[in-house]
């Protein structure tokens, strides 16, 4: 057999399992079997770890064993495509939501989600925000059709469940040991916001009305807040390639006269906040 015939043959097992191929069988010394069980096995324990530190809320919500389970049956449905282990994950809200049987289920799975935008955030690539500031010069004329960009960073979720208020509770203890809960892949994320503390061990309610949230990283450190549904859905707009005036005309139905106004004000809250 080729090296590269070799190759797929050992990736393609490690990956599937199963019985194993002849041609791996005579690649090792006997015990063949058993030598390429503990390979496997700790590639599969490998990625295990990696989701328990790319979700350590939902491992603290869940605990060790149960989580280590749920995160087995992941990775025996979801083979990795990456080259990096770092992009590893991001299927596991959905994974947790095809298979939730209750409302407490389906928390886990918009906690998974939160914790996955968080981390992909803070990811992100380097973008200077604009400040408002930089619009004082835009002749009065030329506002109408100024149209605007989110920054890399940004992620917008529509969360039905107390997903923010169970990954504060499960972070708390970080928090209270000097610093902000961790929300990412890195122990020097910082999540920053300005919501509701949730003290450690407080309950958390499974399920509650769908709640809007934004999250972005203007600099260093994560930010997340929730927003009222009219402001969520003129912020898709506005980034989605509307230009402002556009976005004004939307506004007339809902806010008449005010429109303009209305929008004006968001849209100096999203510069302020490093949104754009």
């Amino acid at each position: 057999m080729r090296l590269a015939e070799l190759q797929r043959a050992v990736q393609a097992h490690v990956l599937a399992g199963g019985e194993l191929p002849a041609a791996l069988e005579q690649a090792v010394q006997p015990p063949a079997a058993e030598r390429w069980e503990i390979y496997t096995e700790g590639y599969r324990l490998r990625l295990v770890e990696a989701l328990t530190a790319q979700y350590p809320a939902l491992a603290a919500r869940l605990g060790a064993a149960d989580f280590a389970g749920r995160m087995r049956a992941f990775v025996a449905a979801t083979p990795s495509v990456h080259r990096s282990v770092r992009d590893y994950g991001s299927e596991v809200g959905a994974f947790l939501a095809a298979l939730a049987a209750s409302d407490a289920d389906a928390l886990l799975a918009e906690l998974a989600e939160f914790e996955w935008q968080l981390a992909a955030a803070f990811d992100a690539p380097d973008t200077v925000a604009t400040a408002p500031a930089d619009l004082a010069r835009v002749a009065p004329e030329d506002w109408p059709s100024l149209r605007f960009a989110a920054l890399p960073s940004v992620r917008r979720l529509r969360l039905t469940g107390e997903a923010v208020a169970a990954w504060r509770a499960a972070t708390a203890p970080a928090a209270d040991a000097g610093g902000p809960g961790d929300g990412g892949r890195s122990p020097a994320t910082a999540v920053a916001s300005a919501a509701w503390p949730v003290a450690v061990g407080a309950p958390v309610a499974v399920r509650g009305a769908p709640v809007e949230w934004l999250i972005w990283r203007p600099q260093l450190v994560t930010q997340f807040r929730s927003c009222e549904p009219d402001e969520a859905a003129a912020f898709d707009m506005l980034v989605g390639g509307a230009c402002f005036g556009e976005l004004c005309e939307r506004l007339l139905d809902s806010h008449d006269d005010h429109a303009a106004l209305q929008a004006a004000g968001w849209l100096k809250g999203w510069l302020t906040e490093g949104l754009l």
